[in-house]
């Protein structure tokens, strides 16, 4: 990521410290690109084992694709596009080929969906990648307007 004309390295404090600014601290330890990939893939077994669990994680591919969805979520939501479901606002924005990777569970792969790569880590035999078709965004409504709470690549058939 370049800040001013410097590359950040995504260990560094100061990459850190840009992602705590844009409140966005919960998702990139969740979700983003500095996510080990065996990890992310692990979390679809540990949600699939779950009551109730979709048996889905995700990981964007870049900081950009991260902040170019949250830009576009943060302009749905502004417009009142958002859909309200508890104290949260959802919205969904349409993925790119390359926004991220959503890894599933096996046992919860939807009938009927082919996944892009049926075993993309040999050390996890139950989990497949399906494509990410939509960017989730859940916002928190504060006297300031909307802040974003997470936001992660997703997958529906």
């Amino acid at each position: 990521m370049l800040l001013e004309g410097e590359q950040l390295s995504s260990e560094g404090a100061r990459h850190a410290e840009v992602f705590k600014q844009l409140g966005l601290s919960h998702a990139y330890a969740g979700h983003g690109a500095g996510r080990d990939v065996l990890a992310i893939a692990n979390e679809a077994l540990q949600n699939a084992a779950k009551p109730g669990g979709a048996g889905m994680s995700s990981i964007f591919a870049t900081d950009e694709a991260m902040l170019r969805s949250l830009t576009a979520a943060q302009a749905e939501v502004a417009a009142g596009k958002g859909i309200e479901s508890g104290a949260k606002t959802l919205i969904d924005i349409p993925a790119t080929p390359n926004t991220g990777r959503v890894f599933i569970a096996k046992s919860k792969m939807p009938a009927g969906v082919t996944p892009l790569n049926e075993t993309p880590l040999t050390a996890l035999p139950d989990v497949a990648e399906v494509p990410a078709t939509h960017v989730r965004a859940l916002f928190t409504k504060t006297d300031r307007g909307f802040e974003i709470f997470d936001i992660f690549p997703g997958f529906s058939p």
